[in-house]
Protein backbone atom coordinates (compact mmCIF):
# COMPACT_ATOMS: atom_id res chain seq x y z
CA UNK A 1 0.00 0.00 0.00
CA UNK A 2 1.45 3.35 -0.92
CA UNK A 3 -0.27 6.70 0.79
CA UNK A 4 0.41 10.32 -0.12
CA UNK A 5 -1.57 12.07 2.46
CA UNK A 6 -0.08 14.85 4.37
CA UNK A 7 1.77 14.00 7.40
CA UNK A 8 1.45 17.20 9.52
CA UNK A 9 4.86 19.41 10.89
CA UNK A 10 3.16 18.73 14.34
CA UNK A 11 3.08 14.56 14.19
CA UNK A 12 6.62 14.64 12.73
CA UNK A 13 8.03 16.73 15.93
CA UNK A 14 6.19 15.12 18.33
CA UNK A 15 7.72 11.61 17.71
CA UNK A 16 11.11 12.66 16.51
CA UNK A 17 11.38 14.45 20.45
CA UNK A 18 10.76 11.11 21.50
CA UNK A 19 13.65 9.11 19.70
CA UNK A 20 15.91 7.15 21.34
CA UNK A 21 19.06 7.97 20.28
CA UNK A 22 21.65 4.92 19.53
CA UNK A 23 25.01 4.77 17.84
CA UNK A 24 26.35 1.77 16.18
CA UNK A 25 27.97 -0.91 18.10
CA UNK A 26 30.83 -1.56 15.60
CA UNK A 27 30.97 -4.33 12.77
CA UNK A 28 27.79 -6.55 14.85
CA UNK A 29 25.22 -3.88 13.52
CA UNK A 30 22.64 -2.39 16.27
CA UNK A 31 21.41 -4.33 19.71
CA UNK A 32 17.44 -3.30 20.03
CA UNK A 33 14.69 -4.59 21.97
CA UNK A 34 11.18 -5.22 20.22
CA UNK A 35 8.22 -4.01 22.31
CA UNK A 36 5.17 -5.98 23.48
CA UNK A 37 2.15 -5.36 21.17
CA UNK A 38 0.20 -3.03 24.19
CA UNK A 39 -2.45 -1.58 20.90
CA UNK A 40 -3.36 -1.53 17.68
CA UNK A 41 -0.83 -1.30 14.88
CA UNK A 42 -2.46 0.16 11.52
CA UNK A 43 -0.05 -0.73 8.36
CA UNK A 44 -0.94 2.12 6.31
CA UNK A 45 2.81 4.30 6.58
CA UNK A 46 1.38 6.32 9.12
CA UNK A 47 3.91 6.98 12.02
CA UNK A 48 1.86 8.36 14.87
CA UNK A 49 0.93 5.32 16.29
CA UNK A 50 4.90 4.33 16.73
CA UNK A 51 5.82 7.69 18.73
CA UNK A 52 7.99 6.92 22.00
CA UNK A 53 8.60 3.53 20.01
CA UNK A 54 11.52 4.21 18.13
CA UNK A 55 15.00 4.41 18.11
CA UNK A 56 17.46 6.77 16.07
CA UNK A 57 20.23 5.51 14.45
CA UNK A 58 22.20 8.40 14.52
CA UNK A 59 25.16 7.22 12.40
CA UNK A 60 22.98 5.93 9.57
CA UNK A 61 19.87 8.63 9.99
CA UNK A 62 17.19 6.53 10.29
CA UNK A 63 14.70 5.94 13.02
CA UNK A 64 13.30 2.28 13.20
CA UNK A 65 10.81 0.38 15.91
CA UNK A 66 10.13 -2.78 16.50
CA UNK A 67 7.03 -4.72 18.19
CA UNK A 68 5.82 -7.95 18.66
CA UNK A 69 2.76 -10.01 19.92
CA UNK A 70 2.78 -13.94 19.96
CA UNK A 71 1.78 -14.29 16.32
CA UNK A 72 3.33 -11.33 14.84
CA UNK A 73 6.33 -8.48 14.31
CA UNK A 74 5.80 -4.97 13.54
CA UNK A 75 8.64 -2.84 11.50
CA UNK A 76 8.77 0.89 11.30
CA UNK A 77 11.28 2.47 9.75
CA UNK A 78 11.32 6.23 9.23
CA UNK A 79 14.21 8.60 7.35
CA UNK A 80 14.18 12.16 6.79
CA UNK A 81 17.30 12.77 5.14
CA UNK A 82 16.67 13.78 1.51
CA UNK A 83 19.33 11.33 -0.42
CA UNK A 84 17.49 8.69 1.89
CA UNK A 85 14.62 9.28 0.54
CA UNK A 86 15.50 9.40 -3.05
CA UNK A 87 17.54 6.44 -3.26
CA UNK A 88 14.73 4.29 -1.55
CA UNK A 89 12.35 5.06 -3.84
CA UNK A 90 14.56 5.25 -6.95
CA UNK A 91 17.11 2.38 -6.05
CA UNK A 92 14.71 0.29 -3.85
CA UNK A 93 14.71 -1.02 -0.57
CA UNK A 94 15.59 -4.53 0.76
CA UNK A 95 14.57 -5.79 4.35
CA UNK A 96 16.53 -8.79 5.58
CA UNK A 97 16.13 -11.64 8.01
CA UNK A 98 17.85 -14.54 10.03
CA UNK A 99 15.87 -15.83 12.55
CA UNK A 100 18.91 -17.01 14.63
CA UNK A 101 19.93 -13.86 14.93
CA UNK A 102 22.94 -13.79 12.83
CA UNK A 103 23.91 -11.77 9.48
CA UNK A 104 23.43 -14.54 7.02
CA UNK A 105 20.17 -13.67 4.90
CA UNK A 106 17.42 -16.06 5.45
CA UNK A 107 15.40 -14.12 3.32
CA UNK A 108 13.95 -10.87 1.60
CA UNK A 109 11.70 -8.44 1.51
CA UNK A 110 12.44 -5.79 -1.70
CA UNK A 111 9.64 -2.94 -1.18
CA UNK A 112 9.80 -0.55 -3.11
CA UNK A 113 11.17 -2.02 -5.74
CA UNK A 114 12.81 0.71 -7.29
CA UNK A 115 14.16 1.29 -10.86
CA UNK A 116 17.43 -1.12 -10.58
CA UNK A 117 16.06 -3.18 -13.62
CA UNK A 118 15.89 0.22 -15.78
CA UNK A 119 18.33 2.76 -14.12
CA UNK A 120 20.47 4.17 -17.00
CA UNK A 121 22.89 6.86 -16.02
CA UNK A 122 24.47 8.67 -18.57
CA UNK A 123 25.21 11.97 -20.07
CA UNK A 124 23.57 13.96 -23.21
CA UNK A 125 20.80 14.68 -25.06
CA UNK A 126 17.28 12.74 -24.06
CA UNK A 127 17.00 10.94 -27.85
CA UNK A 128 12.87 11.36 -27.24
CA UNK A 129 13.28 15.44 -26.97
CA UNK A 130 11.46 15.31 -23.92
CA UNK A 131 12.22 18.66 -21.92
CA UNK A 132 12.44 18.25 -17.95
CA UNK A 133 9.14 18.77 -16.86
CA UNK A 134 8.13 16.17 -19.26
CA UNK A 135 10.57 13.65 -17.88
CA UNK A 136 10.28 14.43 -14.20
CA UNK A 137 6.27 13.83 -14.61
CA UNK A 138 7.62 10.50 -16.62
CA UNK A 139 9.67 9.70 -13.51
CA UNK A 140 6.83 10.49 -10.95
CA UNK A 141 4.59 8.14 -12.84
CA UNK A 142 6.85 5.32 -12.36
CA UNK A 143 7.83 6.18 -8.87
CA UNK A 144 4.00 5.45 -8.28
CA UNK A 145 3.77 1.94 -10.49
CA UNK A 146 6.88 0.68 -8.67
CA UNK A 147 5.04 0.81 -4.96
CA UNK A 148 1.97 -1.23 -6.91
CA UNK A 149 4.84 -4.82 -6.33
CA UNK A 150 6.77 -6.53 -3.95
CA UNK A 151 9.27 -8.62 -4.36
CA UNK A 152 10.53 -11.64 -1.86
CA UNK A 153 14.59 -13.08 -2.39
CA UNK A 154 16.49 -15.80 -2.04
CA UNK A 155 19.77 -15.15 0.04
CA UNK A 156 21.59 -14.59 -2.82
CA UNK A 157 19.62 -11.58 -3.68
CA UNK A 158 17.54 -13.74 -6.33
CA UNK A 159 13.94 -12.83 -6.92
CA UNK A 160 11.75 -15.55 -5.57
CA UNK A 161 8.36 -14.55 -6.71
CA UNK A 162 6.89 -10.86 -7.18
CA UNK A 163 3.52 -10.01 -5.20
CA UNK A 164 0.49 -7.61 -5.63
CA UNK A 165 1.54 -5.14 -2.77
CA UNK A 166 -1.68 -5.01 -1.24
CA UNK A 167 -3.96 -8.02 -0.25
CA UNK A 168 -1.03 -10.02 0.98
CA UNK A 169 -2.52 -13.08 2.58
CA UNK A 170 -0.43 -13.30 6.16
CA UNK A 171 1.10 -10.16 6.31
CA UNK A 172 1.01 -6.37 5.28
CA UNK A 173 3.04 -3.87 4.01
CA UNK A 174 3.40 0.03 3.16
CA UNK A 175 5.19 2.96 2.28
CA UNK A 176 4.41 6.64 2.61
CA UNK A 177 6.70 9.66 1.40
CA UNK A 178 5.21 13.10 2.19
CA UNK A 179 6.10 16.59 3.87
CA UNK A 180 10.25 15.78 4.11
CA UNK A 181 9.61 12.24 5.59
CA UNK A 182 9.84 8.64 4.30
CA UNK A 183 7.82 6.18 6.10
CA UNK A 184 8.10 2.04 5.73
CA UNK A 185 5.65 -0.18 7.96
CA UNK A 186 5.28 -4.47 7.84
CA UNK A 187 3.51 -6.89 9.66
CA UNK A 188 5.33 -10.13 9.19
CA UNK A 189 3.95 -13.43 10.97
CA UNK A 190 6.29 -15.09 13.32
CA UNK A 191 5.41 -18.92 11.55
CA UNK A 192 5.61 -19.55 8.33
CA UNK A 193 2.55 -19.32 5.81
CA UNK A 194 1.29 -21.28 3.26
CA UNK A 195 0.98 -18.30 0.70
CA UNK A 196 4.63 -16.55 1.46
CA UNK A 197 7.61 -18.41 0.33
CA UNK A 198 10.08 -18.61 3.27
CA UNK A 199 10.38 -19.90 6.25
CA UNK A 200 10.55 -17.69 9.62
CA UNK A 201 9.41 -19.82 12.73
CA UNK A 202 10.32 -18.05 15.51
CA UNK A 203 9.68 -17.38 19.25
CA UNK A 204 8.69 -14.28 21.75
CA UNK A 205 12.07 -14.11 23.76
CA UNK A 206 14.19 -14.65 20.71
CA UNK A 207 16.92 -12.54 19.18
CA UNK A 208 16.54 -12.29 15.13
CA UNK A 209 18.33 -10.48 12.74
CA UNK A 210 17.46 -7.96 10.44
CA UNK A 211 19.05 -5.77 8.27
CA UNK A 212 18.15 -2.70 5.88
CA UNK A 213 19.91 -2.61 2.18
CA UNK A 214 19.23 0.07 -0.14
CA UNK A 215 20.98 -1.03 -3.70
CA UNK A 216 23.76 0.46 -4.83
CA UNK A 217 23.92 1.60 -8.45
CA UNK A 218 26.74 -1.19 -10.41
CA UNK A 219 28.12 1.24 -12.91
CA UNK A 220 29.84 -1.44 -14.90
CA UNK A 221 26.86 -2.96 -15.63
CA UNK A 222 25.07 0.31 -16.21
CA UNK A 223 27.69 1.16 -19.01
CA UNK A 224 27.54 -2.40 -20.35
CA UNK A 225 23.74 -2.34 -20.82
CA UNK A 226 23.84 1.02 -22.36
CA UNK A 227 26.53 0.01 -24.72
CA UNK A 228 24.51 -2.96 -26.02
CA UNK A 229 21.21 -1.53 -26.27
CA UNK A 230 22.89 1.34 -28.18
CA UNK A 231 21.65 3.97 -26.42
CA UNK A 232 25.07 5.83 -25.13
CA UNK A 233 23.91 8.43 -22.89
CA UNK A 234 20.38 9.20 -21.98
CA UNK A 235 19.88 11.64 -19.74
CA UNK A 236 16.79 11.97 -17.67
CA UNK A 237 16.35 8.11 -17.61
CA UNK A 238 17.71 7.71 -14.36
CA UNK A 239 15.56 6.37 -10.97
CA UNK A 240 11.99 5.79 -11.09
CA UNK A 241 11.74 8.29 -7.98
CA UNK A 242 9.81 10.97 -9.26
CA UNK A 243 8.22 13.40 -7.16
CA UNK A 244 5.84 12.53 -4.24
CA UNK A 245 3.48 14.23 -2.25
CA UNK A 246 6.69 15.41 -0.35
CA UNK A 247 7.89 17.20 -3.57
CA UNK A 248 11.21 15.08 -2.91
CA UNK A 249 12.82 14.67 -6.91
CA UNK A 250 13.62 11.37 -7.59
CA UNK A 251 16.04 12.06 -10.31
CA UNK A 252 19.36 12.24 -9.30
CA UNK A 253 21.48 15.75 -9.92
CA UNK A 254 19.56 18.80 -11.71
CA UNK A 255 21.05 19.69 -14.50
CA UNK A 256 20.67 17.51 -18.19
CA UNK A 257 23.00 14.68 -17.90
CA UNK A 258 23.87 15.28 -14.67
CA UNK A 259 23.48 12.68 -11.51
CA UNK A 260 23.99 13.11 -7.59
CA UNK A 261 26.64 10.91 -6.55
CA UNK A 262 24.64 9.75 -2.95
CA UNK A 263 22.11 8.53 -5.26
CA UNK A 264 24.60 6.00 -6.89
CA UNK A 265 25.74 4.96 -3.11
CA UNK A 266 24.04 2.12 -1.61
CA UNK A 267 23.18 1.19 2.14
CA UNK A 268 23.02 -1.75 4.59
CA UNK A 269 22.62 -1.44 8.13
CA UNK A 270 22.37 -4.56 10.48
CA UNK A 271 20.28 -5.03 13.54
CA UNK A 272 19.66 -7.95 16.12
CA UNK A 273 16.44 -7.67 17.72
CA UNK A 274 15.42 -9.16 20.52
CA UNK A 275 11.74 -10.13 20.45
CA UNK A 276 9.69 -9.07 23.77
CA UNK A 277 7.73 -11.78 25.77
CA UNK A 278 4.01 -10.74 27.86
CA UNK A 279 4.91 -9.77 31.32
CA UNK A 280 2.69 -12.05 33.23
CA UNK A 281 -0.77 -9.89 33.96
Amino acid sequence: MYRSGLLTRLAAGAFLALLLVLTQTGCGGYQLDSLWLSKSITIDGDSSEWRGSLYYLEDDKVSVGFMNDSENLYVCLITQDPALMRQALSMGLILWFNPTGGKDKSFGINYPIGARESFRPGQGRDPEGRDQEQIQEELRKESLESLNELKFLDPEGQELIRMEAEGLEGMEIAVQASQGMFVYELRLPLSSVQHLPFEFDVRTGQTIGIGMEIPKVDMGEARRSMEESGMGGRAGRGGKGGRTGGGMSGRPGGGRGSYDPDSLKGKKIWSKVHLAIDSPS
